[in-house]
């Protein structure tokens, strides 16, 4: 009767060893790899939820206590003066 360690024995030992530590490593860099594509996707959606409140009531939670909060207001571009004539 063979014990299980003469199946670790000598150079196929050795291989059959290297064939279980490698499939190991990238059985574990897998699955890293799809944690942080989740992670990805679901900081994705919390943004998008987060984008769609209304802007000033983000705008004053994220701002610390006291700060007032500055809604910007566009205003038009000057017209570019024309060219003078020759």
């Amino acid at each position: 009767m063979e014990t299980l360690s003469s199946h670790f024995q000598g150079i196929p030992g050795g291989i059959v060893m290297s064939l279980i530590a490698f499939s190991i490593v990238f059985i574990a860099l897998s699955g890293l790899c799809l944690m942080i594509y989740g992670v990805k996707y679901v900081a994705a959606a919390a943004d998008k939820s987060a984008r769609a409140k209304d802007d000033t009531k983000s705008a004053k939670a994220d701002a610390p206590k006291g700060t007032p909060v500055v809604q910007s207001v566009a205003s038009p571009a000057a017209a570019p003066a024309a060219p003078p004539a020759n």
